[in-house]
């Protein structure tokens, strides 16, 4: 082999070393990896049959929004709270988490007539395991039970069943409730005032997992 030959043969041993390299750099089973943290909840396709008892039931506590009582305290809410600055309302909800007892502050909103009306639903429902209404402001209303906040308004589900003032009707996935410690699935409907056809606030119904499976 002649000083040529070896010269353009080590050319090409070289070139095929640096390609080969770049491709593994440049490959995405070399690149790429998937990490998946165990805390990380990842949305479930439910069956149609599941959807069709969360169907019937969203019309249960649709129902429930309907109620005249409900719909005049919610506008009185929204009439009281319209005055509270965003300095107020953060003040409120600090105080309302770090409360492990229920203050007075906290038992109006849980014996209220909102309240009495959510507790009365709640005893012909007992699948229903927490029931709360809240204003236009994300603020609570009334409650079956102490919810872990009072300002909703910065939750994505409240955010979604508000839906900029439009209103939507739709239901969250089987997660575990904190306030109701339960294994369920939360169902959101806007409340509505039959007068004026706006929004005036939102409905949550967290429905125990063993309800659906009951009628499955």
């Amino acid at each position: 082999m002649n000083i040529d030959t070896r010269i353009i043969a080590l050319v090409i041993l070289v070139f095929g070393i640096v390609s080969f390299g770049t491709y593994m750099w440049m490959s995405p089973s070399a690149t790429t990896t998937t990490i998946t943290t165990p805390t990380a909840r990842q949305d479930v396709e439910l069956s149609p049959e599941v959807e069709d008892v969360l169907t019937k039931e969203t019309r249960t506590i649709e129902e429930l929004a309907k109620d005249p009582l409900i719909i005049s305290e919610v506008i009185a809410s929204n009439e009281k709270d319209g005055a509270l600055s965003g300095g107020d309302i953060a003040r409120l909800d600090g105080e309302w988490q770090k409360s492990k007892e229920v203050t007075p502050f906290i038992q109006q909103f849980l014996s209220n007539k909102t309240a009495e009306i959510l507790l009365a639903f709640q005893k012909i429902n007992p699948g229903f395991k927490e029931v709360f209404v809240t204003n236009v402001y994300g603020l609570n209303v009334g409650q079956t039970d102490k919810t872990s906040d009072y300002y909703q308004a910065d939750e994505a589900w409240w955010q979604d069943s508000f839906n900029g003032g439009a209103g939507k009707t739709l239901h969250g996935q089987i997660e575990f409730d904190e306030s109701s410690q339960t294994e369920a699935i939360s169902l959101y409907v806007p409340i509505i005032d039959p007068v004026s056809s706006k929004v005036i606030g939102v409905l949550k119904g967290v429905l125990d997992l063993v309800v659906i499976k009951r009628q499955l």
